[in-house]
């Protein structure tokens, strides 16, 4: 963001209004159906796959590689179908929060369901975003697309929160299960955005986050590196403020 932009989302806080990101219907309902085919074709696969390896056991007609070969295919395909269900999970809670998914006021950040998070409870607010692969094969940028709009996400958001067992006790709602306690002091809310969230609202959500954190000086981050995600997840579950990475 440059100053102007810092200088507007300053300003909209300031004279206590509230960016309210609302979910995108549509696209929740398209991404849900694509999840029917993704799991639909995933299951048919496995139950054909697991048939064929069956009967070349029974009637002794495959060899060993035929067997190695299949019993890889059939490895891969559980995980294909354990992934199809995991996103099917998260698209089903995103279909049932609140038209107010995410807002974010002078208060602190809201999710659908959740109390307000104050701005003085966070310890930082990370933003990672996963671009689309640019360098491999088409086969897997084919894949790698085909299983983002079946309810894959490119974009987390990460919040470490003081006391989130007050904020998980007194939620309600499918976005209950954002809110991480992890039994201690200290937890998270996290949360895939980009499930729910069209482009243009995604841009407004970060903008809003971005401006939100610096005026209360809470720190804020993105990225692009899965492991600076992890490192700063940990550092906030153990009740650190999030640092810059080195």
């Amino acid at each position: 963001m440059d100053d102007d932009q810092v200088q507007h989302w300053q300003d909209h806080r300031a004279a206590g209004n509230t960016v309210v990101l609302r979910a995108d219907r549509r696209k929740l309902d398209e991404t849900w159906r694509r999840n029917d085919w993704y799991v639909g074709s995933a299951a048919v696969a496995l139950v054909t796959v697991g048939s064929t390896n069956l009967a070349l056991t029974l009637t002794g007609l495959g060899r060993a590689t035929t067997f190695l070969l299949l019993s890889v295919l059939l490895l891969i395909l559980v995980g294909v179908l354990g992934l199809g269900l995991f996103m099917r999970r998260r698209v089903r809670r995103y279909r049932t929060a609140g038209d107010r998914f995410i807002s974010v006021d002078s208060a602190g950040i809201t999710l659908a369901g959740v109390p307000t998070v104050p701005w003085d409870g966070m310890l930082g607010v990370l933003v990672s975003q996963d671009p689309p692969p640019q360098h491999t094969s088409r086969y897997r940028r084919w894949v790698h697309e085909m299983t983002f709009r079946a309810g894959g996400s490119r974009t987390v958001m990460v919040v470490g929160i003081r006391e989130p067992r007050r904020y998980r006790d007194a939620a309600t709602g499918s976005l209950r299960s954002c809110v991480n306690s992890s039994g201690g002091r200290f937890g998270m809310l996290m949360v895939e955005p980009d499930v729910a969230l069209d482009q243009q609202t995604m841009v407004r959500l970060r903008e809003a986050l971005q401006a939100g954190a610096t005026v209360a000086g809470v720190p804020f981050e993105t990225t692009q590196d899965a492991r600076r995600v992890g490192s700063a997840t940990y550092a906030m579950l153990q009740g650190n403020r999030l640092e810059p990475a080195p």
